[in-house]
């Protein structure tokens, strides 16, 4: 072994081709695997893009042909569609609410959480364990379970202007407002606490 090292090293280490062949070696037995993967992939995801192009095209042009007909020359997209979402029943308002809700929330809560896990992974502190045991057992605990009490917290403390309120309720639950719930401030902060007082 010492003597193949010694060599190799003498002769400059290992060719390029050699290493290529060496590499397709070790991938070859993962090959299968991977083509399944990328083709269950590709697979899932045809829905999600036939209703992404079936949204650029005329609604009488949904009825006629199939999504795949618009893929073809002469192209005729349009935003009409998006247009009339955004403007009935303030669905504008509502989107952009939840824009300034939903990411700063994500923001926050991937924060705390790779805090959280790199304390647990690396860390040694007193009542570690325990609480780590105390929040997996708290993952058992139905969702619905927290909204009345966090509803009555929030009814002690008055409830907070605006969309605060909202955004500092989502964190605990690690999710992110619906994007339908908030249409204007006071109905978003209505959501979780009656009355909200200083809207």
């Amino acid at each position: 072994m010492l003597g193949q090292q010694a060599a190799t090293a003498a002769g400059g280490g290992s060719s390029p081709r050699s290493a290529g062949r060496a590499l397709l070696r070790r991938a070859a037995p993962r090959m299968p695997l991977h083509l399944a993967v990328i083709g269950l992939a590709a697979l899932w995801s045809i829905p999600t893009i036939a209703l992404l192009i079936s949204s650029f095209r005329d609604p009488t042009a949904i009825a006629a042909s199939g999504w795949w007909n618009a893929v073809k020359e002469p192209f005729d997209f349009t935003v009409d569609n998006y247009s009339r979402v955004l403007e009935q029943r303030g669905m504008a308002r509502a989107f952009f609410n939840s824009v300034i809700i939903s990411v700063p929330v994500t923001i926050f809560v991937i924060l705390v959480a790779a805090l959280a896990a790199y304390a647990f992974a690396w860390m040694r502190f007193p009542g570690r364990n325990m609480l780590f045991l105390v929040m997996v057992a708290l993952l058992v605990v139905p969702l619905q379970m927290t909204l009345i009490p966090v509803l009555r917290l929030y009814t002690n403390f008055r409830c907070w202007a605006g969309t605060s309120s909202v955004s500092a309720a989502t964190p605990a639950y690690g999710r992110r407002t619906p994007p339908t719930a908030c249409p204007s401030p006071s109905t978003c902060c209505a959501t979780f606490s009656e009355p909200c007082r200083g809207i």
